[in-house]
């Protein structure tokens, strides 16, 4: 049994349609999850998976980091504003583009990147 075939005019259809939808749409430099591929050798872990119900990313620094002077500076750098600053585990929280994500990822100063999320209790 051969697989049904899709009629040219969807097909084009759908393309057009991942075209309109942007750069990062259709750019074969964004992974499975839609996140854009680092172009370091060492970026920091992106953990979890994104929820369009908690659109912020979590971004911790390594010890001795100043998270104010930090995060004002990769902010400045790749066009971002943080929702928070968190001084306490040293880290700030921001809805950040792909190409941000991939960036600040290659920061020295972030140890690690994590997707927002919704908890709920019982």
């Amino acid at each position: 049994m051969t697989p049904p075939r899709i009629p040219r005019a969807i097909a084009g259809l759908f393309a057009i349609t991942l075209a309109a939808c942007g750069s990062d749409a259709v750019s074969p430099d964004l992974d499975l999850r839609g996140e854009r591929t680092p172009t370091c050798s060492n970026p920091a872990p992106l953990l979890g998976t994104r929820d369009p119900r908690a659109p912020n990313l979590l971004v911790q620094f390594k010890p001795g980091v100043d998270p104010a002077a930090e995060t004002a500076r990769l902010a400045a750098a790749h066009g971002f504003s943080a929702t928070h600053v968190y001084l306490e585990f040293a880290g700030f929280a921001a809805p950040l583009s792909p190409a941000a994500t991939a960036a600040v990822r290659c920061a020295p100063s972030v140890q690690l990147v994590e997707h927002d999320g919704i908890v709920t209790t019982q």
